[in-house]
C-alpha cells in the first residue's frame, strides 16, 4: 500500500517550468441492446475530476491514482484554475459534459477550496467535492461538511483509502440514460 504524503510549496515560476499531463480525451462506452429485452443499453461515459493542490507533485500523485482507478483527470495549479476551467459549466456555456468531481487542498492560492466548494454549492451544476487537508487544518473539516464536502481526506493518507473515497462519492463510470 502506497502512502501519498505531502505538503511541499512551490512558487508559480517553478509550477510553470513543470510538464504537467495533458487532459485525456472524454471516452464513452456505449452498448448497442439489452440482451434481455431488446431495449437500447444506457450510455456510460467515463467520470472526469479535477485535482489541485499547493504541492503540485502530491497533485500528480493524486491524479496519476485517479487515472489508474478509471477517471478522466485534469489537473489545475490552483484555486483560481480550478475556476477558470469550472466556469464555463456554472454559466451553462459548455456542452461536453461537466467534471462530476473536484479534489482540492483546503488552502489553495488565489481562492481556497473552502471557497470553491462554497461557490460551486450555489449552481445548478454541483459537482461531488472532496478537499484534502492538513492536521493543522483541522478546523476546516467542520466547515467543509457544513459547505457540504462529500469528503475530508487528511494527509498522509493511502492511495488505497483516496480511491475507496472517490469511488463512494463517485462511480470511475456514470450512466447516462
Amino acid at each position: 500500500m502506497k502512502t501519498i504524503h505531502g505538503p511541499s510549496v512551490f512558487s508559480f515560476d517553478e509550477v510553470a517550468g513543470l510538464d504537467l499531463p495533458e487532459p485525456s480525451p472524454k471516452r464513452q462506452r456505449r452498448g448497442t441492446e439489452n440482451p434481455f429485452d431488446g431495449s437500447p443499453a444506457p450510455t456510460v461515459i467515463q467520470s472526469r475530476a479535477i485535482v489541485a493542490d499547493t504541492d503540485v507533485h502530491f497533485a500528480r500523485q493524486l491524479a496519476r491514482c485517479l487515472k489508474t482507478a478509471g477517471y478522466d483527470v485534469t489537473l489545475a495549479l490552483d484555486g483560481l484554475d480550478i475556476l477558470t476551467q469550472v466556469s464555463p459549466y456554472l454559466l451553462g456555456e459548455q456542452t461536453e459534459p461537466a467534471p462530476h468531481l473536484i479534489v482540492a487542498g483546503a488552502v489553495l492560492p488565489g481562492v481556497t477550496g473552502l471557497s470553491i466548494l462554497a461557490g460551486v454549492q450555489e449552481g445548478a451544476w454541483r459537482p461531488s467535492v472532496i478537499l484534502v487537508t492538513s492536521a493543522k487544518e483541522r478546523a476546516s473539516h467542520h466547515e467543509a461538511a457544513w459547505l457540504g464536502a462529500k469528503a475530508v481526506l487528511e494527509r498522509p493518507f493511502s492511495e488505497d483509502l483516496l480511491v475507496e473515497t472517490v469511488a463512494k462519492v463517485q462511480p470511475a463510470w456514470t450512466r447516462v440514460d
